[in-house]
């Protein structure tokens, strides 16, 4: 009787000791879905709350699902007094941590090209409007201030205005890799809006 309680004890000491993932995966996916939402991993914008939540949460269990189990096998081999339920479970918690890792080294990463991209847009929004508000007819003039931007390709945009017809606008090709600016008047009066395939970003 008494060994048979003192198994049960270790048994739950088990349990306990190797109950973490649970825990660790809603926690970590918590803080993953912020991370991912604050510092992008691609791209310019933001992510939507949902949309990081999702891809942190398919990674983590993914992540769990595929490489639990070997990395409890790799790790029983190196600790043989280990049950596998309690192994697989150190061994995702520490993939779990690894995954939360690699998405603030990413988002690091990326947050010099982002920096850079915002950069530009600036400075692409600023010398189109400044070129539109001096060139540009007055009729499209008196829409400088809402005029909008997409991007062509990197350091290259386009910039337009739009008068009172807002199917015809007014528009130049900035672009930003040189000091100051190049500026190139665009013939086509097509507003940016009507511009398949190009991104829209003001």
């Amino acid at each position: 009787m008494a060994t048979e309680l003192s198994q049960r004890a270790r048994r739950m000491r088990w349990r306990l000791r190797g109950a973490w993932l649970g825990p660790a995966f809603v926690l970590l996916t918590i803080v993953d879905t912020i991370l991912i939402r604050v510092q992008p991993l691609a791209g310019e914008g933001k992510t939507d709350w949902i949309a990081a939540f999702l891809l942190a949460g398919s990674i983590n269990l993914i992540v769990v699902a595929a490489l639990g189990q070997l990395g409890g096998w790799w790790l029983r081999r190196r600790r043989p007094d280990l049950p596998k339920v309690v192994a697989d479970n150190y061994a995702g918690t520490a993939l779990l941590f690894v995954v939360t890792a690699a998405f603030l080294g990413f988002g690091l990463a990326h947050r010099s090209d982002a920096n850079y991209e915002a950069n530009a847009v600036r400075e692409a929004s600023a010398a189109g409007g400044e070129y539109l508000a001096r060139n540009a007819p007055a009729e499209f003039r008196a829409g400088v201030a809402s005029a909008d931007l997409v991007r062509i390709d990197r350091d290259i945009y386009r910039v337009c205005a739009i008068g009172a017809d807002p199917a015809v606008s007014w528009c130049v090709i900035v672009s930003t890799d040189t000091n100051p600016p190049g500026i190139t008047r665009d013939r086509n009066r097509e507003p940016n809006a009507s511009l398949d395939g190009l991104r829209e970003i003001r």
